[in-house]
């Protein structure tokens, strides 16, 4: 769906002489959707554009609304909040109304500003965006063209939401009949293309639950759960209707249609039923026994299903325990988002780890990453794995320096009393990524090493998984003074890659200035083109001892405080210039070392006051308390140079 470019200011002339004003309105406006002008037209003779109190139906009225749309409002509130889950973070405000108009439902943020804005708009329960009553509006013009429709700023017929951009999307019923509109409305200068993506996929979501819903209620419910298990009873427990994933589960062939429950379990059905009462609709755990005495641990939903006020039936949906858990922790997030394209740099250093990177990607074998804090090492191990055969299976990352040491183990080989599945089980078919592996316990080395030799965990399954660790610390060393087993080191250490510390290839500096330069910009919304040349010569010059991510940070610091095209040596961070001027004016980081602490602390506070005041000896003499000649000798101590920070 394509849009024209918006100019603000070119429809706020066109709403001042055409709405607000008296001048005729043409056939055509350049730059104007015309179904925005026909509206405009159309909307003239009965609505007021300045109008701040628009009606709202009375208490009575829209309960009566609601309850008349409730099939609608159920269906389409939890994709409402799905909706607003995803993107909260961008100030959406998600608006549900009738095929009229009226508003039935508001889902929106917790945010005083966007709560204000809406206040402000009349956003509410029981409001009627028709274009009789309000003018044009996303949700009048998107009922009336049966299309989705985006209004910014004063394409809105009404001044109260020129400061929005609302955009709106019609309901369709099973016979294709206009049913409602959902409307994704927030400020204007945050709004966002993304937005109509989702929306849409939103809206279709909906449409696709609602003809279920009309086509047949059971139908719908399983079909919320289609990738899960279910079993239908009816009031006497007898089986109504399964699918395939059930009887796989239940490990039972036969067709179970029209038998009774207890033809096939041990338990008691109103047990199950006494803990859907406790649970009120939320899963819980439940071990089925069949009459071979095999018992299957489930996590159920049970739903009693009403027709016509009767709760007559009864719906089963489950999964194993296993599966449940692993499902739960797939959806944390456990995949790699990049790829060897997203490792930048122009020089020899990285090209040469990129090209580790891609053979090590054709492998299966295992893989040691060793590097500084802040080089990359977790981006190099993702780029393995979507460069390779597993990229579409997880990428699984055990933090080993964050997890207590005592429950290392059940993080990574998980638990069977408690149900708990391991990191490493997780992992099956993709990636394990061990960061910091050098804190990793004797026992855990020992059973990874286990699993490295034979491939099977210790309960007898067999699993595929690629193990890459990384580490910043020498694990040679560590082996040498028996804090790491040299037998898993030489398992891990098949494909062996040194990332680099940015010092060492400072042909990269410039190239990652400008990448974060550009993402930063655009996050930010700022016009940040330049960088001037005394901060660049600082920035490449400068050591970076936290490496890329030091560098990024203060790009990204950098971007927030240019306070227009040029990114400035002013707003660099105070140590970042202290560091450098050290570097530049004591010596090399091998004589600086040499300089007691003492020292070194009174040197570095010279330096920063010089920068801070410009070169001002006198000034900088009363800010450090000390005589201007006592000043003049310790700038000849450290070989500081006043001059050099004059023009600073």
């Amino acid at each position: 769906m394509e849009y024209k470019e918006h100019n603000y200011e070119l429809i706020k002339e066109y709403w001042n002489r055409y709405v607000a004003g008296y001048e005729e309105m043409p056939e055509h406006l350049e730059g104007l959707d015309d179904r925005v002008l026909n509206s405009w037209k159309r909307s003239k003779l009965k609505a007021n554009p300045f109008e701040t109190n628009p009606p709202l139906l009375n208490q009575v009225e829209l309960e009566n609304l609601t309850k008349e749309k409730q099939d609608l409002i159920k269906i389409a509130v939890p994709y409402m909040i799905q909706f607003y889950e995803i993107a909260k973070n961008t100030t959406q405000n998600v608006l549900l109304t009738d095929a009229e108009g009226k508003q039935l439902k508001n889902i929106s943020a917790n945010n005083k500003d966007l709560l204000e804005i809406m206040t402000h708009a009349s956003v509410a329960n029981g409001s009627n965006y028709a274009e009789d009553v309000c003018g044009t509006s996303s949700v009048s013009l998107s009922l009336y063209e049966d299309s989705p429709i985006l209004l910014r700023g004063y394409e809105h017929y009404r001044a109260i939401y020129h400061n929005l951009a609302c955009f709106s999307l019609p309901i369709h019923s099973l016979g294709n009949k206009q049913v409602g509109c959902i409307c994704i409305t927030g400020p204007l200068d945050k709004y966002q293309p993304l937005v109509s993506s989702a929306g849409l996929m939103m809206v279709h979501a909906i449409e696709n639950e609602l003809r279920l819903t009309q086509s047949n209620f059971i139908t719908d419910i399983i079909a919320q759960n289609f990738s899960q298990g279910f079993m239908l009873f009816n009031s006497q427990h007898n089986i109504l209707r399964l699918n395939d994933k059930a009887k796989a589960l239940l490990r039972i062939r036969q067709d179970m249609v029209g038998h009774e429950f207890e033809e096939y379990f041990l338990n008691d059905f109103n047990e199950i039923i006494e803990l859907e009462k406790q649970h009120e609709k939320q899963k819980f755990q439940y071990t089925l026994i069949l009459k071979n005495g095999l018992q299957i641990a489930l996590s159920v939903l049970a739903v009693p299903i009403k027709e016509n006020n009767q709760e007559d039936m009864f719906l089963l949906i489950f999964t194993s325990v296993g599966e449940a858990n692993k499902e739960a922790s797939m959806k944390v997030g456990y995949t790699a988002r990049y790829y060897f394209r997203d490792i930048v740099g122009e020089s020899e250093e990285i090209k040469k780890v990129k090209e580790l990177g891609k053979l090590a990607s054709k492998s299966s074998s295992s893989v040691l990453i060793t590097g500084e804090a802040g080089t990359g090492r977790e981006l190099l191990a993702q780029a393995i794995h979507t460069g390779g055969e597993r990229r579409e299976s997880p990428f699984i990352t055990v933090r080993c320096g964050s997890v207590p040491k005592e429950m290392m183990e059940i993080e990574l080989f998980g638990d069977d009393e408690n149900s708990q599945i391991g990191k490493i089980e997780l992992a099956d078919k993709g990636t394990l990524f061990l960061d910091e592996i050098e804190n990793l316990s004797i026992e855990c080395q020992v059973k990874i090493l286990s699993y490295l030799r034979t491939g099977m965990m210790e309960n007898g399954k067999k699993l595929s998984v690629r193990i890459i660790a990384c580490s910043q610390k020498d694990l040679l060393h560590l082996v040498s003074v028996n804090q790491f087993r040299s037998d898993l080191y030489y398992k891990l250490n098949v494909i062996s890659i040194i990332v680099p510390p940015l010092r060492r290839r400072r042909a990269d500096i410039r190239p990652l200035i400008q990448y974060y330069t550009d993402r930063y910009r655009k996050m930010l919304r700022k016009d940040v083109t330049n960088i001037e040349k005394r901060c660049i010569e600082v920035m490449t010059n400068y050591n970076w001892p936290g490496n890329v991510r030091e560098l990024e940070s203060t790009v990204e610091h950098l971007v927030n405080m240019a306070s227009g095209h040029v990114m400035k040596f002013k707003d660099l961070p105070d140590e970042i210039v202290t560091g450098y001027l050290s570097q530049k004016y004591i010596g090399p980081e091998e004589e600086v070392q040499k300089i007691i602490s003492p020292e070194k602390v009174e040197c570095s506070e010279i330096i920063k006051c010089l920068k801070r005041e410009h070169g001002h000896m006198k000034t900088v003499a009363t800010v450090l308390h000390m005589p201007l000649s006592t000043l003049y000798r310790k700038c000849s101590k450290y070989n500081i140079d006043p001059k050099n920070y004059r023009e600073w």
